[in-house]
């Protein structure tokens, strides 16, 4: 008889990653934020989830929408990501950092994920991904509190350079933003089907050769099933049968049949 144990790895199964953003799913509750100009022409919002977290700025403009971080609450050095999508089709989106009270140039490594930028009517919408520590000098850690930038509607001269005039509207957050740690907010799963397993649930894939999963921020930690070779008799012979993960001894006297 085959001997079955559990062994456990990190397994891919079915899985497309870590949850994206979804403001209003309940399994990020708890874990985002959102701030909204008091005329509703600006909204960004954020979410965490591990060591990811990700944003969508939303703006009534013409020209660009941008959000950005700092230690200070100046323009000078904070780390920015700035986007704009014309009528006709044409857009850009950067990551940036200033140096000074001036357009930000744009950094020599992108480390945005995920990301777009589209226009719907008279508003812009940029989405994207980061990690809370990129490990770029140029990127604003986000790991614990900081300031957030918001601004907008500074008009786009040329799509293709991406130069555009400065911010027509813009605030700062009085106080520093507290993120929730990624203690807190660990990874979830999810599978092709758009599923959500939470940090921390079991799902039990159809597989036989595999017993049980547990999502462990954002993986699949799997109990595979680790097979022996069974000694047969005569006539018999290991064959793994249909949904079955093990070897079974089979009768196979009938290949030794004379022929007739």
């Amino acid at each position: 008889m085959a001997v079955s144990l559990f062994l456990f790895f990190a397994l891919g199964i079915d899985v497309l990653g870590s949850a994206a953003l979804d403001i209003d799913h309940p399994h990020l509750v708890g874990c985002c934020g959102n701030w909204t100009d008091p005329s509703s022409r600006y909204t960004a919002q954020w979410c965490v989830e591990g060591d990811i977290i990700e944003f969508q700025v939303t703006a009534r403009t013409r020209g660009w929408v941008g959000i950005g971080f700092s230690n200070n609450r100046a323009m000078a050095n904070s780390d920015v990501v700035i986007g704009a999508a014309s009528s006709e089709g044409s857009s850009f989106l950067y990551d940036g950092f200033a140096t000074r009270r001036s357009r930000p140039p744009m950094d020599s490594e992108n480390n945005l994920m995920d990301s777009s930028v589209t226009r719907t009517g008279s508003e812009v919408t940029i989405f994207f991904s980061r990690k809370r520590v990129t490990g770029d000098r140029s990127d604003i850690a986000l790991n614990s509190s900081v300031f957030f930038l918001y601004a907008w509607g500074g008009r786009v001269a040329n799509f293709s350079e991406k130069i555009f005039s400065r911010h027509t509207f813009r605030s700062i957050s009085e106080t520093r933003i507290d993120l929730p740690s990624a203690v807190d907010c660990p990874a979830s799963c999810i599978l092709e089907n758009g599923t959500f397993i939470l940090n921390g649930e079991t799902y039990e894939p159809d597989d036989p050769c595999v017993d049980h999963c547990v999502c462990s921020n954002g993986e699949f930690i799997c109990a595979i099933i680790a097979c022996s070779i069974p000694i047969c008799g005569v006539g018999q012979e290991p064959l793994v049968l249909p949904g079955q993960c093990c070897p079974q001894c089979v009768n196979t006297y009938w290949k030794m049949a004379p022929l007739s």
